[in-house]
Order: C-alpha cells, then sequence, then structure tokens
C-alpha cells in the first residue's frame, strides 16, 4: 500500500502539524513495513525529492513566495544597510502574499492550490498512491483534493482538519466581506465532506457538532519521553523553557514573564525562549530588565527545541486570549512528562481544563488584581514539584487518544497490522 500526506512545513523544519504527520509516519512504518508512505510538503531546501529513515519519501511544491520569504525573514540577522534592505523585501513579499490570498473569496491562495494538485497528480501517477491524507492547514490542500478525486477517483482522499478554519490575514479585512468568506468556506467543507472518503477534525466547530459526515478526533502528538528522576540539577539555577509560537493580539509574553521574573524561588533561575511569531520586541524589553534570568533564542529547529525541553525543570506555555481550542503544544508538552505551568487568560480556556487532568500542571489564570496569589502559587509550584517525573501509565489513562497509535487506527483503519 502506498500512502501520501499532504500539507505544509514539514521537512526539515516541521510546523506543529507536520510533527504530527511525522509522528503518523513513524507509527505506520513500525507497524508494517511493507506500508510506503509519501509525504508531499512545502520546499524548504534545494532538493526536490530524497527519502529519510522513519519519516518518510519526501517530496517537495515549490512556492516562489514562501521561497523569498524565508530568505528575507532572516533579515535580523545582518547588520546595517544589509538589514535595512531585506527587511523592505521582507515586508513587500508579505504585502504580495497577504494580497494573492486576499484576492480570493475563500481567503486562500489559488496558485498554492494549483501547484499542489500539479504535485499530487504526479505521485500519484508515478507510486500507484491508493490513499491520499490531506493535512490542513494550509486549505490549499482541499482544493487540490476535490480536483484529484475527479481525476483519480479510485484513489481514496481523506481530509484531516488540524486547525480552525481561519488565517491571520482575516484578521484586516473588513465584516461584511469576513461574513461572505466564512460562508464560502463553509460551502469548501461541505463539499469536502461529500466528496471525500473521510472527513476528520480535530478543530470543534459548533455548526458541524451534529455533523456525521466529519469526525471528531484528536492530533497524534503525545509520544511519551523516557525520562529518570533529575537530581542532579538540584543545586543548579532552575530552568524554565518556552518552546512555541507567540503573536502579537492572539499569544502574548509580557504577562507570564513578569508573573514567573518577579517571583522569588529556593534557587537562582532562568527562563530560555524558544519562539516564532512577532513577539520578539517583548520578550527583549523584558530580557533588558532581567538580563541574567531571560534568554532569547529566537526560532530554533525542533531538535534543538525538544533538547531543551529535555533539559528544563519547568516548561512554560501560555494560552490564547480566547483560549476556545486545543494546542497541539499542550499534549507535546505532556509528552516530555515534565512539570508544566500553563498561563491562560479566559476562564473557559480548553488547555487549562485539559491540563489539571495531568498531574505535573499549575494552571495561572492571568488577572491585575490576582498577581500576588498567583505569584506565590507558582513559587510553592516549583519549590515542590521541581525534579518529578509523570507517571507514564497515568498519561495514557488520561490521553490515550491522542497517541499515533490510537489516531493511525481511527483515519487508516489500522486493524492488528493491517489495513
Amino acid at each position: 500500500m502506498n500512502i501520501l500526506f499532504v500539507l505544509g512545513a514539514y521537512y526539515p523544519n516541521p510546523s506543529m502539524n507536520g510533527i504530527a504527520a511525522m509522528n503518523l509516519v513513524k507509527v505506520i512504518k513500525s507497524i508494517d513495513t511493507s506500508i510506503c508512505c509519501h509525504v508531499l510538503s512545502i520546499k524548504q531546501n534545494t532538493r526536490s525529492f530524497y527519502e529519510e529513515e522513519n519519516i518518510g519519501r519526501l517530496h517537495f511544491v515549490n512556492f516562489p513566495i514562501y521561497s523569498l520569504y524565508l530568505c528575507f525573514s532572516k533579515y535580523k540577522e545582518y547588520k546595517a544597510v544589509k538589514k535595512i534592505i531585506f527587511f523592505v523585501l521582507f515586508e513587500i513579499v508579505r504585502i504580495i502574499s497577504f494580497c494573492f490570498r486576499n484576492i480570493n473569496p475563500l481567503g486562500i491562495n489559488e496558485i498554492e492550490g494549483s501547484l499542489y494538485y500539479c504535485e499530487i497528480k504526479k505521485i500519484v501517477k508515478k507510486y500507484n498512491i491508493d490513499k491520499i491524507i490531506l493535512i490542513s492547514s494550509p486549505f490549499s490542500t482541499y482544493k487540490a483534493g476535490l480536483k484529484i478525486k475527479k481525476v483519480f477517483n479510485n484513489v481514496e482522499v481523506i481530509a484531516y482538519q488540524f486547525d480552525q478554519f481561519v488565517l491571520t490575514s482575516d484578521q484586516k479585512i473588513p465584516k461584511f466581506i469576513w461574513e461572505k468568506r466564512k460562508e464560502k468556506r463553509r460551502k469548501l467543507i461541505d463539499k469536502c465532506a461529500d466528496l471525500f472518503d473521510d472527513y476528520f477534525s480535530f478543530y470543534k466547530d459548533l455548526e458541524y457538532e451534529t455533523d456525521n459526515r466529519i469526525k471528531k478526533i484528536g492530533l497524534p502528538l503525545l509520544v511519551l519521553k523516557d525520562y529518570v528522576q533529575n537530581t542532579d540539577r538540584v543545586d543548579l539555577p532552575i530552568k524554565f523553557v518556552f518552546a512555541g509560537s507567540l503573536n502579537i493580539g492572539l499569544r502574548e509574553p509580557k504577562d507570564a514573564i513578569s508573573l514567573i521574573c518577579s517571583n522569588h524561588f529556593e534557587n537562582d533561575f532562568i527562563v530560555d525562549f524558544y519562539h516564532f511569531g512577532n513577539c520578539n520586541g517583548q520578550i527583549e524589553y523584558y530580557r533588558k530588565q532581567y538580563p541574567l534570568i531571560i534568554r532569547n533564542h529566537g526560532q530554533k529547529s525542533p531538535e534543538i527545541c525538544y533538547k531543551a525541553m529535555s533539559e528544563a525543570d519547568f516548561l512554560v506555555s501560555i494560552g490564547t486570549f480566547q483560549g476556545n481550542q486545543i494546542a497541539g503544544k499542550t499534549f507535546d508538552y505532556i509528552s516530555q512528562r515534565k512539570p508544566i505551568l500553563y498561563f491562560y487568560y479566559n476562564e473557559d480556556d480548553i488547555n487549562a481544563k485539559i491540563l489539571q487532568k495531568y498531574s505535573l500542571a499549575e494552571t495561572i489564570r492571568i488577572n491585575r488584581s490576582d498577581d500576588e496569589a498567583n505569584k506565590k502559587r507558582i513559587s510553592e509550584f516549583v519549590n515542590s514539584i521541581r525534579g518529578n517525573t509523570a507517571d507514564r501509565n497515568e498519561i495514557l489513562q488520561q490521553f490515550s487518544a491522542f497517541t499515533p497509535e490510537y489516531i493511525a487506527h481511527q483515519i487508516l483503519g489500522l486493524k492488528n497490522g493491517n489495513y
């Protein structure tokens, strides 16, 4: 059997969706070595095809705009004139990309969808693909999948929606355009649910809560790490690590930083930030205030981030202001079996409710009037829990539906190693 996964960023620098897909590929290959997993993703380097052990046969779709975006986004690494030039070019590319998306009624890049379609068509013909799994976002893969289903009706097409169908660019359009866009997106999802062989969704949309065509499912991000209790670091500074995305107006670090850095613990402490997004200015502001505490590493590879997480005493997580969507990072952190500090704003935050089932988590609702009480809770938690590791069986009992093994069974109909 030949399976093709289609998604955004996968290798060498995967997004959270890419990490989830990689976990699925590894599980499938470990269960049945006769199954060949192909992965089509956005091109991030010079190669057009190669195979890596445990992560599949890799194919790439080349988006010139994305390549330029990656190139010019490194403007911070340069100095003086070159930095200014790269910054200007970066902003131009960003504006062009915004325009491409917003001239489309759905708010997706139509050219991107066409490029996906062309590459999928080549791979299906050359490798006799049996199943295609479209992981969104990007939602342009859905447009490509609908075309593929018309041409290759015998190929099974499965949609796996990881994210809410809302893009950053949606926040910058007038409300009447947004309402029309939402209606068109509903029609696209309806069409996919009707024509695809299966439609799985992690995102819980109330409009489709009772829709039997769309099956609710978790994310394959719970891959438990093997750690022993860390007693060697008792006399060293307490190490907090944040690894993930930060965006102004969505998920900001300033309140969490303030609560941690103004606290008092039994030992000295440091806070490491491995992040991407547009909140570097906030982190730099506090780094200058607390130069011996905060270390700003910027965006690093997943390997570096996971290494930092493995060496941490505490993992720091920050919720969105709305708190209405389960974050993949929640299960990525639980996988580490480390103590977690979760900062959130909305009393109904769904990630806070999940983490309250995890024995080594402290959930802190940010409210200025509760600052002193929150500092005390953080201090007591840190001083009492440091060095502990969560029990594997306890985690699996609570969160087994988020393991790659469980998801593979659900999406691919895995039965005792056979499809």
